[in-house]
């Protein structure tokens, strides 16, 4: 059987975590069906469309070449990721006929409808099952009509790691991993971090790029002991990430709700820095805690609170004990709740599900 991966494009940088789930796949072939192509795998075929069939595709949710690669391709189900890819590519499935699965992740969920308060009614309505990242999204996605036996809850997932035996230094390396957005709330870990410095020997690293970084980089300005990563400028963005995350002792991503109402679903980073055995400080923040176990594997905090944010950075830079036995306990929950290929299996049993009642439907 092979599932047709709608994006909107194949693949951003930030979007890793849809190529995780196409990798790992076992019983079912990925085909990828994109808006645009920008990056090519080997993991899969890839279908894209030109430039003057987006303009259709984009007005009247029609194409020739996405309805010719399922005919062609003999794709039986259809899995869109983000909201807005399954409301396009809604005209699509009803021609073709075949069931789809439409995976929510943040943005989606919590920003879009604001712009467009109906705009998933008829998504809700024709698709047999929606996927949230926790909780809170789930509430969230019942709250904007869909129905509640069309939801579940279905987790990412990253590599499994080992156990990683961290030396103590003598200067503690606090790291950032995101895209320079107001949602991550990277402002509030440099604020925190100016406050942490006065007493502790230590550096603040911030990985990655966006909008935001001319006002981040004035907050730090005459601060030699905060530096800024770019990795997107790398050939191995993913590779920069792993050996941060490698060097660094404690992660810290204070996300918070944007002002045009954008929140996070789970960061990935959040996974792969507890996977790498690293104590993360979040904020009880969408699905966040159902990454970070607050007190376990790490701390959580208020939403913009500054204060708060910077005793728990202060407390695990000058405990080695507690940073290792949080590091410990977060390796371990990772390996049971977010392994990439055991989420990978139980993606393919959601398919199987869908199937099955649209059999005997």
């Amino acid at each position: 059987m092979k599932v047709g991966h709608v994006v909107h494009k194949w693949l951003s940088p930030s979007e890793t975590f849809i190529f995780s789930q196409v990798k790992n796949a076992k019983r079912y072939d990925p085909i990828i069906l994109a808006t645009e192509t920008t990056q090519r795998f080997p993991e899969a075929k890839i279908y894209s469309l030109a430039a003057a069939e987006r303009i259709g595709f984009k007005l009247f949710g029609v194409s020739k070449t996405l309805q010719s690669a399922i005919e062609h391709e003999e794709i039986g189900i259809l899995h869109s990721h983000f909201g807005m890819a399954g409301r396009a590519v809604l005209t699509v499935k009803k021609k073709a006929a075949i069931p789809m699965i439409t995976s929510f992740y943040g943005y989606d969920c919590y920003s879009f409808p604001q712009k467009k308060p109906d705009g998933y009614n008829a998504l809700f309505n024709e698709g047999e099952l929606f996927l949230a990242l926790g909780k809170r999204m789930k509430e969230h996605l019942i709250s904007l009509g869909c129905h509640e036996r069309k939801i579940k809850i279905h987790h990412l997932g990253v590599k499994n790691e080992k156990y990683v035996r961290r030396k103590n230094k003598s200067k503690i390396v606090f790291l950032s991993i995101a895209r320079f957005v107001e949602k991550k709330g990277l402002e509030y870990a440099i604020k925190a971090f100016l406050d942490v410095r006065k007493n502790v020997d230590c550096e603040l690293r911030l990985v990655g790029n966006g909008p935001l970084a001319k006002k981040l980089k004035c907050l730090a300005a005459g601060h030699p002991d905060m530096k800024f990563i770019d990795n997107f400028s790398s050939q191995d963005p993913r590779e920069v990430v792993r050996n941060e995350m490698l060097s660094a002792d404690v992660f810290v991503l204070p996300s918070v709700t944007a002002s045009n109402g954008d929140m996070e679903g789970t960061p990935v980073t959040l996974m792969e820095a507890s996977a790498l055995s690293l104590p993360c400080i979040s904020t009880f923040h969408s699905d966040i805690p159902e990454i970070v176990d607050n007190g376990k594997t790490g701390y959580l905090v208020a939403e913009k609170n500054v204060n708060e944010l910077a005793q728990r950075m202060k407390e695990l830079a000058l405990d080695a004990k507690k940073r290792a036995a949080f590091g410990r306990a977060a390796n371990r929950k990772i390996a049971g709740e977010f392994n990439e290929k055991i989420q990978a299996g139980k993606l393919e049993k959601l398919y199987d599900s869908v199937l099955r009642v649209r059999h005997y439907s």
